[in-house]
């Protein structure tokens, strides 16, 4: 008996659904499989604490279960990362221990070695708007989080349009890491 495979999507899969870029009719399909039991796709919480279309960030987590519903995702599983406060929302997030947090960073060395793993400043001016090196900071940091979510998880394949994921194939210190374009992913659905 064939063992079901495990799928995460990448912030960038519900981006390319809500905005019927070309690789949508793939990720549909992937979600497709999961419906029907061909296979097991999840998303992950830290997705609500990316940039909105507009530029915002999500006041509440409804407010992405909203979104899940409205693309046909609902039904999808979800799955954890490490909880930092202001970006994770409460009850969806992980408490870290010492490894997971060894295992972030690891993470974020093999992403963004030329990037500091600490936020800078946050505010610009004492006004309530984000710096842009904040904004910046964060990206990469829910793209770290998100990624370990996968890994914590044990999942098989992360679903990302990404190229810049594809670093954690090749580092050799992920070496069950198997990363795959949205069309990839439904090839290996066959």
């Amino acid at each position: 008996r064939k063992v079901m495979q495990t799928f995460t999507l990448d912030t960038n899969c519900l981006i390319d659904v809500d905005e019927s870029r070309p690789a949508s009719t793939h990720i549909l399909d992937l979600v497709a499989a999961h419906k029907t039991g061909i296979a097991d796709v999840a998303v992950v919480a830290q997705s609500a604490s990316e940039r909105t279309k507009d530029g915002f960030y999500s006041e509440n987590y409804s407010e992405f279960e909203n979104r899940l519903t409205r693309l046909g995702m609902s039904e999808l599983n979800e799955i954890y990362t490490l909880a930092y406060f202001d970006i994770s929302f409460w009850g969806r997030a992980l408490l870290a221990s010492e490894y997971a947090m060894s295992r972030e960073r690891q993470i974020h060395e093999v992403l963004f070695s030329n990037q500091p793993f600490e936020p800078p400043d946050r505010m610009m001016d004492g006004e309530s708007e984000f710096s842009k090196s904040y904004v910046k900071w964060r990206n990469r940091k829910c793209d770290t989080l998100i990624y370990w979510a996968h890994d914590n998880a044990n999942r098989d394949v992360f679903v990302t349009r990404d190229a810049n994921f594809k670093r954690l194939e090749m580092s050799g210190d992920f070496p069950s890491a198997v990363v795959r374009t949205p069309d990839e992913a439904v090839a290996m659905l066959t």
